[in-house]
């Protein structure tokens, strides 16, 4: 009797196998709420910038006690641009970097060398050469420090360093990316993705990287850390955009090195933007605007994408501004252009067949991470679409509003929601304007050379069905 109440006791304060399974069913649920809440590859991110911070910090205060011991020193050679990934060849030709301007080179230092702080490592500064000895031990590096021929940007992490001409002056740079160091808002409106920071950390206003140094506008572009002609947007971006609109050339040279050999558009300063007025060459619907980015091995943006790379673009809503202050390109039909001039236009088109000017000549006209031409200028292809069945459009399961009015509020990837019959100044008097009939259609964005008061950073176009070309429509690529 004893025995079988004893068991009888022990058997009460056990768990059945249903108990069983429902607890680890709880904890199961529990552990992925924690996943989700901490999320752990966007904490790896964040902890990797957090480095890149703390190693760019300790090289300029490095740097500058080394200055201080020796004033006369040179910094390092101009327009050479050093960069923290160990090769073989000095001029870092085994790595196939991406090309940079004209005039700059790459230097690096072997894998033996790379951390040395003797000068011989991949900053050409002997921090031995100091009175209190050298106050690091050895050159940091980038937590990931690797490039891959791909040009995959998500993956590309390292740092890039060069000095002014006189050696005195210097930029160090590096691309973070987490969220948390990109961008919270766009210009006061949310964006996907949340992170900390109205615009890049530190940026220097030119490129959308985080950069420390004494001029922080010596390394082009971004420097090999996306290719020539591009800029770095951050997160939660994470890619390279060409800074000017895209030109035709009958050929080029892609990021990776290989040829483009037909139809190729590329990014440079002051040349004519490729559009379907000008004559002689292919004309540009979103379609061939796909094709044409592909030829360069890159794609065409999103309009999320090419929504957050104008962020902090000049936006001017109200009249036409007095000559010279007008800072992009919106004011063109009879008006002034950025540099004060007026347009005479009385009878048919100029002689280049558009009324665009060159890009990138609006100096002003330019976005947080140094993207020019934003706004103005050209209507932008986008790689998005619209869906319209028997007056009803849709994108993304967004019903969207009806066509013909001002923007009065957009969705965190800069969707319009609703419009009005009034302009709005909280969204520049920008414009909106879809059709109505059954169809796809592609976005357009920005607005072109004579759009006025309508152009800017929300103007929202979808007329147009993907084949359809324009008079003043054109184009810029991404490499993701």
């Amino acid at each position: 009797m004893y025995f079988l109440n004893k068991l009888n006791n022990h058997n009460s304060s056990s768990f059945t196998l249903i108990e069983l399974l429902v607890v680890i069913a709880i904890l199961a649920v529990l552990m992925s709420v924690v996943v989700i809440t901490i999320n752990p590859a966007e904490m790896l991110k964040k902890t990797r910038d957090t480095s890149r911070i703390s190693d760019l910090t300790t090289l300029t205060k490095a740097i500058s006690l080394y200055q201080t011991s020796n004033p006369d020193a040179s910094l390092g050679v101009y327009q050479k641009v050093y960069v923290s990934l160990p090769a073989n060849n000095t001029n870092c030709s085994d790595l196939n970097l991406p090309p940079l301007p004209t005039g700059y080179i790459y230097q690096c230092a072997t894998k033996d060398n790379l951390k040395k702080i003797d000068g011989t490592g991949w900053l050409p500064i002997n921090f031995t050469n100091l009175d209190i000895g050298s106050p690091i031990s050895n050159l940091p590096v980038d937590p990931t420090n690797k490039y891959n021929q791909d040009l995959n940007a998500n993956n590309d992490f390292f740092y890039t360093y060069t000095v002014s001409s006189d050696g005195t002056k210097y930029e160090i740079n590096t691309k973070l990316e987490s969220n948390y160091f990109g961008f919270t808002d766009r210009d006061g409106f949310p964006v996907k993705n949340a992170a900390k920071d109205n615009a890049p950390v530190n940026d220097g206003g030119d490129n959308g990287l985080y950069e420390k140094g004494t001029n922080l506008t010596l390394i082009p572009d971004s420097g090999g850390l996306c290719p020539s002609g591009m800029v770095w947007v951050p997160a939660p971006g994470r890619f390279c955009l060409d800074k000017y609109e895209a030109s035709y050339a009958t050929s080029g040279t892609k990021p990776d090195g290989t040829q483009c050999i037909s139809d190729c558009p590329i990014s440079q300063y002051n040349l004519a933007p490729w559009t379907s007025k000008l004559s002689g060459i292919p004309q540009v619907s979103q379609i061939n605007a796909i094709t044409y980015c592909q030829n360069m091995g890159k794609d065409l943006p999103t309009d999320f994408e090419w929504w957050l790379a104008a962020a902090g673009t000049p936006d001017p809503h109200k009249d036409a501004p007095p000559a010279g202050s007008e800072p992009c390109h919106i004011w063109g039909d009879g008006s002034r252009k950025p540099d004060g001039s007026i347009w005479a236009r009385s009878n048919g088109w100029p002689s280049n067949g558009t009324t665009a000017i060159n890009s990138g000549t609006a100096s002003q006209c330019k976005s947080i991470v140094g993207a020019m031409d934003m706004i103005g200028n050209m209507w932008e292809w986008t790689n998005s679409f619209l869906t319209c069945s028997g007056g009803v459009c849709t994108y993304q399961g967004i019903i969207m509003p009806s066509s013909g009015n001002y923007i009065t509020s957009i969705n965190n990837e800069g969707i319009p929601i609703t419009t009005g019959s009034s302009p709005s100044d909280i969204f520049n008097r920008d414009s909106y304007s879809r059709s109505t009939a059954t169809g796809t259609y592609n976005f357009l964005r920005s607005g072109s050379w004579n759009n006025i008061q309508d152009a800017g950073k929300f103007t929202f176009c979808v007329n147009d069905p993907p084949e359809a070309v324009g008079r003043s429509s054109g184009f810029r690529c991404i490499l993701r």
